[in-house]
């Protein structure tokens, strides 16, 4: 029944769209692949568990023998808006579409940007065409999304927000859904200021994440083949301290797209590779406890499956449930 629905996050009505995305389905498609074939992983840090997710048509489903469960999608949540706020949110994401997927390469979109350079070098776009308050309530409404898949998936806030922060990002959000404009929350808007990262040009090697996570006191958001540097009025933010400053995006600032080389984007990305330590020990602490054994002989026993995987062929997140998989076997068929 409807009186039974939770609210919506952004007008307080009724939530009843189902199937939200966190991330726009096209903005992520290059990492997790086409509806119904999609393939990705949930990785936790803390538990040292990956969880894999494939779509229906994705052959992975019956690969190396590994039972076909049904999951929910990483990247979609039933009941956090109303059918009205998920349209609306639908036609901002369509606008930006065109502006934000257009390739340097393809002369066809050169009139919905300028291409410059920082006096450091760095390159990036201009949208000539996008609307910014259209380009701004987007990315908020990403950050936004993320705030509230924390906060169901795990009852918590994380360390993304301070109540005040989400306060004044849902009543932005609501009054560009409501009215088209954020006349009201123009103050509001003022609170947040972020950048948008991507590269020149991308191929099937380099590497992408979804995600989002804590650093140095602000938090960055990985929409596969574009970085958000998000500050929030609480987080600590000296310009001085980086090298591309000048693209903020904010409410007084045109859109931008800073553009890295190829070894400033696989630099950021493999940067996060700094975790696998703690995520490897608490794959042998997880292991142990299911097992009985020791933990360093599980994350022993586990690096090994995962290179007889690697010599069979390319390694990819897959191995990771793989291997642990083979393990929790191996050792419930000898008891």
């Amino acid at each position: 029944m409807m009186g039974d629905l939770p609210k919506c996050f952004i007008c307080g009505k009724p939530a009843n769209a189902t199937g939200s995305h966190i991330v726009p389905a096209w903005l992520i498609a290059p990492c997790v692949g086409e509806r119904d074939k999609e393939e990705s992983y949930r990785i936790s840090i803390n538990s040292g568990q990956v969880d894999a997710f494939y779509g229906s048509a994705n052959k992975k489903n019956n690969e190396n023998a590994i039972e076909t469960e049904i999951k929910e999608h990483h990247y979609t949540l039933d009941n956090i808006f109303c059918s009205n706020c998920e349209k609306k949110l639908g036609v901002i994401e369509g606008n930006l579409k065109e502006h934000l997927i257009c390739s340097v390469s393809e002369n066809a979109n050169k009139s919905l940007y300028s291409l410059s350079s920082l006096t450091s070098g760095i390159p990036y776009k201009t949208f000539l065409k996008a609307n910014l308050n259209e380009y701004l309530v987007f990315w908020y409404s990403i950050v936004y999304r993320w705030y509230i898949y924390h906060l169901v998936r795990s009852g918590c806030n994380q360390h993304i927000f301070n109540v005040r922060d989400v306060v004044l990002l849902r009543k932005i959000l609501k009054e560009f859904i409501m009215t088209g404009n954020i006349n009201d929350s123009a103050g509001a808007s003022k609170s947040f200021r972020f950048f948008v990262i991507s590269k020149l040009e991308f191929d099937a090697t380099d590497p992408r994440l979804i995600g989002e996570f804590d650093r140095n006191g602000h938090n960055e958001f990985y929409s596969c083949q574009f970085i958000i540097e998000f500050y929030a009025h609480s987080d600590n933010f000296d310009p001085l301290e980086i090298p591309y400053n000048e693209l903020i995006n904010s409410a007084d600032c045109p859109p931008t797209l800073i553009l890295f080389s190829n070894e400033q984007w696989v630099e950021r990305i493999y940067e996060l590779k700094k975790n696998v330590p703690g995520f490897l020990k608490n794959v042998g602490k997880r292991l142990a406890g299911i097992t009985n054994q020791d933990s360093q002989k599980m994350i022993q026993e586990y690096q090994e499956e995962l290179t007889k995987l690697k010599a069979e062929e390319q390694i990819d997140l897959n191995h990771f449930e793989i291997a642990e998989k083979r393990i929790i076997k191996k050792y419930a068929l000898k008891h």
